[in-house]
């Protein structure tokens, strides 16, 4: 009974051991690939809208962008919106001002010329991270996203 007991408890830890060392593997930025996001996305229930050559398109509650560029070592998750019909520069500026302000970790930008907005968040790979920090980076841009959605009182994002 007690060697059951013992065996048992000797495979529970070499389970737990062997959960706990993959999901702490260190990924290089050279290993990242286009594929591989897909699949880290596919695992983690994200549904991957598409594929390119160098991104990803999932939908996290909003649809928006991965780029993989190895050169800079991160990756982009970006995401841009139309502005509203009338929407001023001087307002566009306003807006993209205080969301750069109140709204951390990401960077807002407005483009006069195509009157669209645009959220980048710069993921940092060089020197390697784990799986479970862009998981959790990817959660956080998805709550920046409904931050800036909620503090654009005048509804100038579309």
């Amino acid at each position: 009974m007690k060697t059951k007991l013992l065996l048992k408890l000797f495979l529970a830890m070499m389970l737990f051991a062997g959960v706990f060392t993959n999901a702490q593997k260190v990924v290089k930025s050279d290993e990242i690939t286009v594929e591989g996001l897909k699949k880290l996305m596919d695992d983690a229930g994200i549904v991957v809208v598409s594929t390119g050559t160098d991104f990803v398109k999932i939908k996290n509650t909003y649809t928006w962008n991965i780029y993989n560029d190895k050169a800079k070592g991160y990756l982009t998750f970006s995401v841009t919106y139309k502005s509203k019909e009338g929407t001023t520069y001087t307002k566009a500026s306003e807006l993209t001002n205080k969301l750069n302000k109140e709204v951390a970790m990401s960077r807002f930008d407005f483009d006069a010329e195509s009157k669209t907005f645009a959220v980048n968040y710069y993921f940092m790979c060089e020197g390697g991270f784990v799986m479970s920090n862009l998981m959790k980076a990817i959660t956080l841009f998805r709550d920046t996203i409904t931050l800036a959605l909620q503090k654009d009182t005048e509804m100038l994002i579309l």
